[in-house]
């Protein structure tokens, strides 16, 4: 049996500042600029989005894994940090 992957859907998240696929996981904190709560266990992330997808991915580091997270949902996030991280070499690699 093939291993089970869903693809997020990211348009028509209403409410959410940009099109981020970290917006599946969290909700803006009202009257704040960088604050987001995680739908999962309800922790305050005040870095942004992006400290939200670390705190998903269990990035180790300046954030607290979530953990209430799925093995799934965590492996995916891991990935899209690796793709953007991959992305980021090939860039420089291109411009010398």
């Amino acid at each position: 049996m093939p291993p089970r992957t869903k693809k997020f859907q990211i348009e028509g998240l209403e409410g959410t500042p940009s099109r981020d696929i970290g917006w599946h996981f969290g909700d803006p904190v009202p009257n704040s600029k960088e604050n987001i709560v995680c739908k999962l266990c309800g922790k305050i992330t005040t870095g942004g989005i992006t400290q939200l997808k670390e705190h998903i991915a269990h990035k180790i580091g300046k954030v607290t894994s979530c953990l209430n997270v799925t093995g799934i949902i965590r492996e995916s996030m891991m990935k899209i940090f690796k793709e953007v991280k991959e992305k980021k070499i090939d860039k420089k690699n291109e411009n010398g």
